[in-house]
C-alpha cells in the first residue's frame, strides 16, 4: 500500500526547490557587479569567467547527473552542493587573483548541475512514479 506524502513533506520540497533555483541563478549577478565595481575587473575577466563556468557546468552536466542519478542520498547531495556554492562564493570574495575567481566560478558552475537531477530524483522519490499521473498534476 502507497502513502501518500504528507502536505508538509510536499511544501518542504516546494520551498527547496524555489530556494535552490535563487540560490544558484541569483548569484550571478551578484558577483558580476562585485567584481566590477568593488575589484575594479573589467567586462572582458568577467565575461570570460562566467563563460568558464557555464562551459565547465555544460561539460559537466551529464557524468554529474549519472552520479547523482546513483546516488542513494539525494537530499545529502543537495545540502553537499548548496555548501560548496557557498564556499565558492565565499572565495570570490576572500581571493581576488583572476585565477581564484575562476576556479571558483569554475567550482560553482559544475556544483551547479547537482540541482537538477537531485531535485528530480527528491520529487520522485516522494510523490512515486505511479502518482505523478496528468490527471493528479492538473487537478492537484
Amino acid at each position: 500500500m502507497k502513502v501518500a506524502p504528507s502536505k508538509r513533506t510536499l511544501l518542504g520540497l516546494d520551498a527547496v526547490n524555489f530556494l535552490m533555483a535563487d540560490v544558484h541563478t541569483g548569484v550571478g549577478p551578484f558577483v558580476a557587479i562585485y567584481l566590477a565595481a568593488s575589484l575594479r575587473w573589467n567586462p572582458r575577466d568577467i565575461g570570460v569567467a562566467f563563460s568558464a563556468a557555464g562551459i565547465a557546468g555544460l561539460v559537466a552536466q551529464t557524468p554529474v547527473g549519472a552520479f547523482v542519478d546513483g546516488l542513494r542520498y539525494k537530499r545529502e547531495a543537495l545540502a553537499v552542493g548548496t555548501a560548496l556554492l557557498g564556499i565558492g562564493a565565499l572565495a570570490i570574495f576572500f581571493f581576488h587573483s583572476f585565477a581564484e575567481v575562476l576556479a571558483a566560478q569554475i567550482t560553482m558552475g559544475v556544483v551547479g548541475t547537482f540541482f537538477p537531477p537531485a531535485m528530480a530524483g527528491m520529487t520522485l522519490g516522494i510523490a512515486r512514479v505511479g502518482s505523478m499521473s496528468a490527471s493528479k498534476i492538473s487537478n492537484g
